[in-house]
């Protein structure tokens, strides 16, 4: 009977990850294909127009310090284009990529917890609408987020090999992450912290551990903490000096941070179970903190040796919450919402999964319904986001391709002869607006600049709402955009006597 209990439950195994990874490559295919097709948006034409063209010391020594210039994104936008041109595709394709080291090292480390059930958390971790968004967005944190689940998968799987090339790959991952959003320089720091709490714990004779040996265990770390600081100075000094950094919330961790990530990876619910979900994160990882502290005391710390993914992930969580809030409270930066916090949401989930893996026999149950109905809402969720035209930080340029391509085959209807024409914007669309003019070759549009539509432009596209019909001119409206409620209008001034 216990063969074959085995061998059913080997069976099941075997199923549950030829279903993950058939969701993983359709999610994969997904993000390509909308790559493809979906009009580029602001701030990734910035990022292409005025960082990609720059030496590549100035990219990694922010030159020009900017939030939009993620260091590691610029500069893989650079070979991409490189070697595969700028459309759509090749610009996007670093953070596509990026997504199979998320999928991957997400699917490794869930398995390393409980192969049983990793189904749910896996589709939980994948099958967040706003996460896959920024796989399929030229922009740093998608790339963020893929390096931080390798740096943590190979932390933790540090402490059962003890083999150097783990803890390599985990300042390696760390650096690529810091190097493709800052933010996740509180990550490597608690991350340091957290090894240097547990590794003493190993060790049979606390006689053992002297400051000798803890710098015998953290010289990878040393090293790895040098070339970082090294490489990240002049980037901190210009951001801290020339940038402003009050671009998130001022109400606290749990109002900002917390909300606003619930709101975005699950918009469209209610008030009432924004409130339930936020504070659901909030007594999970209350309550394995608790687990953790009472075996800390009732076993003398030993038992903490045995549980290192429930503390590293539930410590590492609250450590960075208490960065956050050091960072908010001592020099003054907001705390992060929405897109900057979305590095939590994998680090979310798998204290979730772990609280579960703990086997706390009264809450077993529970805590398996929860995951089972978090996973079935997630699933619908995703279902009803699901969209190829736009990303949802940048709704107001998904038609912006389209508006351009209208302009283009309206100019080519003019008579032969005629001279260069302007096109007016709305300073949303100026960055994407210039993206296409330079992607489609149009040199015979002026460079459209970020000034409000005047008499002299030739074509405007502009939001409804800012919309003025002009008494001088004949005007056409030649193509709507319901989505972002926005016109591209003809001015007669562009057909030339």
């Amino acid at each position: 009977m216990k063969h074959r209990s085995f061998i059913n439950e080997a069976k099941t195994t075997k199923i549950q990850n030829l279903i993950c990874i058939l969701i993983g490559i359709s999610i994969f295919c997904f993000i390509v294909i909308k790559s493809t097709i979906a009009s580029l948006t602001h701030d990734e034409s910035i990022t292409y127009l005025h960082f990609v063209p720059q030496k590549f010391m100035d990219i990694i020594s922010y030159k020009i310090a900017y939030t939009n210039n993620h260091i590691l994104n610029t500069v893989l936008i650079k070979g991409s284009e490189y070697l595969f041109g700028n459309s759509e595709i090749a610009i996007r394709l670093p953070n596509n990529l990026s997504y199979l080291v998320y999928m991957i090292y997400t699917f490794l480390l869930l398995r390393k917890m409980n192969p049983r059930i990793i189904i749910f958390p896996f589709t939980l971790m994948i099958l967040n609408p706003y996460l896959i968004d920024f796989f399929g967005l030229a922009r740093g944190y998608g790339l963020s987020i893929g390096f931080l689940m390798m740096s943590l998968y190979h932390l933790i799987r540090y402490f059962k090999t003890n083999l150097k090339r783990d803890l390599i790959f985990f300042n390696f991952g760390a650096f690529l992450a810091i190097f493709s959003s800052f933010i996740l320089v509180c990550y490597y720091i608690s991350a340091l912290i957290i090894f240097n709490l547990i590794i003493p714990l190993q060790k049979v004779s606390y006689s053992r551990v002297s400051f000798r040996w803890f710098f015998k265990q953290n010289k990878i770390n040393g090293i790895s903490v040098l070339i970082i600081s090294l490489a990240t100075f002049e980037p901190f000094r210009r951001t801290f000096k020339w940038l402003s950094l009050d671009f998130g919330g001022k109400k606290g961790f749990i109002p900002d941070t917390l909300h606003s990530l619930v709101v975005q990876s699950y918009f469209g619910i209610s008030t009432f179970w924004e409130s339930v979900l936020v504070g659901f994160v909030c007594s999970v990882i209350l309550i394995l903190f608790l687990y953790i502290f009472y075996k800390a005391i009732t076993d003398k710390l030993t038992v903490l040796s045995e549980i290192k993914p429930v503390v590293v992930v539930n410590l590492l969580t609250i450590l960075i919450i208490v960065f956050i809030n050091l960072a908010h409270y001592i020099i003054g930066v907001d705390f992060p919402i929405q897109r900057f916090a979305l590095f939590l949401y994998p680090l979310i989930i798998l204290n979730i999964t772990l609280l579960y893996c703990m086997k706390i026999q009264k809450m077993k149950y529970i805590i398996v319904g929860l995951i089972i109905g978090l996973t079935i809402l997630t699933g619908v969720n995703f279902s009803l986001k699901l969209n190829m035209s736009y990303y949802r930080d940048w709704a107001y340029d998904c038609d912006t391709k389209t508006a351009m391509r209208t302009l283009v085959n309206d100019y080519k209807q003019k008579p032969d002869g005629k001279v260069t024409v302007s096109l007016g914007v709305s300073w949303y669309f100026e960055p994407t607006a210039n993206y296409y003019r330079e992607r489609w070759h149009l040199y015979w549009l002026d460079t459209i600049n970020r000034e409000a539509p005047d008499l002299n432009d030739n074509y405007i596209y502009v939001f409804k709402s800012e919309y003025q019909p002009s008494y001088l001119a004949e005007e056409q409206v030649i193509f709507t955009s319901y989505f972002a409620d926005a016109l591209l209008v003809r001015r007669s001034t562009c057909f030339f006597k």
